[in-house]
C-alpha cells in the first residue's frame, strides 16, 4: 500500500475529472498514464511520488500566471 498525499484525495481527482468531463481514459491520456492508475487514484488517492510533480506543475502555472498580470 502507497502512502498518498494529503491534498489529492480520491474525491478531488474524482470530482477534477468530472467537472472536465473526461472519462478515466481521457484523463490518463491527457496525464500520461493509464486508465488502471486513473481509477487506482479514485480509490486510493496519488502516492506521494506523483503528488511532488503535480505541485510542481501548479507552482509553475501559478507563476505563469502572475508574471501575465
Amino acid at each position: 500500500m502507497s502512502v498518498t498525499h494529503p491534498d489529492f484525495s480520491p474525491e478531488r481527482i474524482k470530482a477534477l475529472r468530472t467537472r472536465l468531463g473526461l472519462t478515466q481514459a481521457e484523463f490518463g491520456a491527457r496525464l500520461g498514464i493509464s486508465q488502471k492508475a486513473i481509477s487506482a487514484w479514485e480509490i486510493n488517492g496519488i502516492p506521494k511520488r506523483y503528488a511532488a510533480v503535480v505541485k510542481l506543475l501548479e507552482l509553475e502555472r501559478n507563476a505563469a500566471r502572475r508574471k501575465r498580470r
